[in-house]
């Protein structure tokens, strides 16, 4: 495959294309994102809210950035895209009485996922302040400010966030050693959502509980660069890796403050050392601690919890290895380097997408989300292709074009995140 085999364009034309269409038996889900699609069985997973939070800043950015008359129904589809936000969290405060919004909606039944992830409703803020600095309307920014009230319910005192409140059985206490745990590491990209909100709002609460979360995320920093991924200190996950930078690189935009700075460094350090010189790709599971009994990130059979723990399973991470090149661009932009860091995206998107294509039914060319490579001279591609991965390849073909134009500044930050 040559590099223009996965393209700018179609990767925005397919994304464009998912925003589902259909109301639901049971409620409205037009204007939501699924979390992943099986190009091989040609299925779709559920509607994902934080998903569709993810996909409303990307359509923003692409409206703001492209004026290609092919994309030029970004605008409806950011509409809707809210629509279904307000609509969700209209249904979480009807249901469960809260002010936030629950994981989404599955496709088969249309049932409620009523489960509430700090991090997702962070997404869908995210989301939701960057249409409302699009359009102006009030009410988006009402949802985000009522999104954020509750989200501040759910940071501890030291500074990370509670994963989640299940509205079913009432607990909001999810201590394990999964990423996506309390008390985790990727919470730290929750602080893009509290300084946009504070900025908006005029509220300094959102910009004190942004500090805090990314101070106490410090903690985790090992020091070869790299973050843990929760306090159990037990693994370490290179797609929560770019999270935590991602929200620390925002604060030293926002702020105009170097107190960061060393952590970036050393964790943009961490990833650079860590990319595959073959595949230019990155590994998704690293360095697992003597006291670690989950060295993947999602895996619940105990078996696997076992012999994975000696016997790790090998897979380049196709949304880490976008969210570097983001990471990298972004990087050597805010800290005025000699272009060290973006050199390397721009081969990254150069090689790893030739590595990782798949195919579904309408010839689409998609990054598979996973490339397993466990089986020496054996290379197996997921079938799967994550959304999340799709955005992040989109968003770092796009600052690759600014990068080459010479179009990307400091000015461009507050939509690029």
């Amino acid at each position: 495959y040559s590099m223009m085999e996965l393209s700018l364009s179609e990767l925005q034309g397919w994304f464009l294309g998912l925003s589902n269409k259909n109301t639901g038996a049971n409620g409205n889900v037009i204007g939501a994102f699924p979390a992943s699609v099986d190009v091989k069985n040609n299925t779709t997973s559920f509607w994902y809210s934080e998903i569709t939070g993810y996909a409303l800043s990307l359509l923003v950015n692409i409206s703001k950035q492209d004026k290609n008359s092919a994309l030029s129904d970004c605008k409806n589809t950011a509409d809707k895209a809210f629509e279904f936000l307000n609509y969700v969290a209209t249904q979480s405060k009807k249901i469960d009485d809260i002010d936030s919004i629950f994981q989404g909606y599955s496709i088969e039944e249309n049932r409620k996922m009523r489960e509430y992830y700090s991090f997702d409703v962070s997404m869908c803020i995210q989301g939701v302040i960057d249409y409302y600095n699009l359009t102006g309307k009030r009410e988006s920014l009402e949802l985000a400010e009522k999104l954020g009230n509750w989200l501040l319910t759910q940071q501890t005192t030291a500074g990370g966030f509670l994963s989640r409140y299940d509205g079913i059985n009432k607990n909001n206490i999810h201590e394990d050693h999964y990423f996506w745990s309390d008390n985790g590491a990727l919470h730290a990209k929750n602080a893009i959502a509290l300084f946009k909100l504070s900025s908006a709002t005029g509220d300094k609460k959102f910009y004190n509980a942004a500090l805090k979360v990314l101070k106490w995320v410090i903690s985790l920093q090992d020091r070869d660069g790299s973050f843990w991924v929760n306090n159990k200190k037990e693994y370490v996950y290179s797609h929560v890796q770019c999270y935590v930078l991602e929200g620390l690189l925002y604060a030293k935009y926002f702020t105009n403050s170097a107190e960061f700075d060393s952590a970036i460094t050393k964790g943009a350090g961490w990833l650079l050392k860590n990319i595959d010189l073959k595949y230019m790709g990155i590994l998704g599971v690293h360095k697992f601690s003597n006291s670690s009994i989950l060295p993947e990130g999602a895996s619940s059979n105990i078996f696997y919890r076992i012999v994975r723990r000696y016997l790790p399973r090998k897979e380049f991470a196709s949304d880490a290895t976008f969210q570097t090149c983001r990471i990298f661009f972004l990087y050597d932009v805010l800290f005025k380097t000699k272009n060290e860091f973006s050199n390397v995206a721009k081969n990254i998107l150069e090689i790893f997408p030739n590595k990782c294509i798949v195919t579904d039914a309408e010839k689409n060319k998609l990054p598979s989300s996973r490339i397993d490579i466990s089986i020496p001279f054996i290379k197996k591609k997921s079938s799967i292709v994550s959304v999340w991965s799709v955005m992040f390849a989109i968003q770092a073909y796009m600052l690759r074009d600014k990068f080459a134009n010479k179009d990307l500044n400091v000015k461009d930050m507050d939509s690029l995140f």
